[in-house]
């Protein structure tokens, strides 16, 4: 009898297990599944998956990086505007996002497409609002970068975050 308990009990589990999983892959199939290491603090490694054809794009786009606890990469989220000079900012999709894959670091680029790559004082106010957030949940907001034409701004170069 208590084999049986303990076969029910693993088949459970696993029927658990695999229920969990189709949920979350459900709630996440808008994030890119990429599992790539991105060495600590470094800008140029996540900027390397910003698509090139942001420098010349008219409209704003937004990537998001979600990383663990050791800067691998757990996922990739986008979003776009037909704005040209903004780009909505899914505060609540990105925090839902970040604690269900786990994420300890998460990393913002967006693009300005008149050139200029300084942030505007919505870019300071948004990314202060988002990284005092993701301060309450213990996730580290590691940078916020600024892609234009072929210039870049580092919130965390500049002392932003």
């Amino acid at each position: 009898m208590e084999t049986h308990h303990k076969s029910t009990t693993n088949s459970d589990s696993m029927l658990l297990a695999t229920i969990r999983n189709l949920i979350q892959s459900c709630f996440m199939s808008h994030l890119y599944s990429v599992k790539t290491t991105v060495a600590k603090g470094c800008v140029s490694s996540f900027l390397a998956l910003v698509p090139e054809c942001w420098a010349d794009s008219v409209c704003e786009h937004l990537m998001i990086g979600y990383f663990d606890a050791n800067q691998a990469l757990l996922g990739i989220d986008t979003a776009s505007s037909e704005l040209k000079a903004a780009v909505i900012l899914p505060v609540r999709r990105i925090v839902h996002d970040a604690l269900l894959c786990n994420a300890r670091n998460v990393m913002l680029a967006h693009n300005h497409p008149g050139g200029d790559p300084r942030p505007s004082q919505s870019d300071l106010e948004t990314t202060r609002s988002i990284a005092r957030i993701f301060a309450i949940l213990e996730i580290r907001v590691v940078d916020h970068l600024i892609v234009a034409r072929r210039n870049m701004f580092s919130f965390r170069e500049a002392g932003l975050l």
